[in-house]
């Protein structure tokens, strides 16, 4: 069996952080190449809380891009109307759930990051529960999250500009991101 010999038709991710290295785009290549589709959601510049990690994902957006997984990015207050906040005018939203649900019958939740220093470093932890109807309550979370009020969805244009698309909306440059 090869590396990726578990994901028959669809793996879906949902990582705060977001750092493969070149061995992950490696692995996320071999599953497209597999016609298995790849959707990654992960925050935007603007929706992180760790700036160094961010930067170290911006890194393989392309790679990620032209290996052909389809990629999401959070965009700042979405989901408000559905999360009230306890907290006066906290107007940010991020990510911290870290999801991977195979072929929509198994599901992974837990505490660990998709980036070397999770991997390596920290004590995490997750369960994986086989249950078709526990995962298709998390592709439906996944699936709103990554509607246009919600998500960036983050491509590359006929002349290879990234660019992050919401609706109608578009920019080539990583949006509410100041200098």
């Amino acid at each position: 069996a090869s590396r990726t010999g578990e994901v028959g038709n669809e793996l879906l991710i949902e990582s705060p952080y977001f750092v493969l290295r070149d061995f992950g785009i490696d692995l996320v290549g071999e599953l497209v190449e597999r016609r298995v589709r790849v959707q990654i959601l992960t925050n935007s510049l603007a929706t992180t809380d760790v700036l160094a990690v961010h930067s170290s994902y911006a890194r393989y957006r392309r790679p990620l891009l032209e290996a052909g997984v389809v990629l999401w990015e959070l965009r700042p207050g979405a989901g408000q109307q559905e999360r009230p906040s306890a907290f006066v005018g906290d107007s940010r939203a991020s990510l911290h759930a870290k999801t991977f649900i195979n072929d929509r019958e198994a599901l992974f939740i837990g505490s660990i990051n998709l980036d070397p220093r999770s991997m390596n470093i920290n004590t995490e932890s997750g369960v994986l529960v086989r249950d078709p109807a526990l995962a298709a309550d998390a592709v439906q979370l996944f699936e709103a999250w990554t509607r246009p009020s919600h998500a960036y969805r983050v491509q590359l244009d006929g002349n290879g500009t990234v660019s992050w698309e919401a609706g109608e909306r578009r920019a080539v440059r990583e949006p509410h991101a100041g200098f």
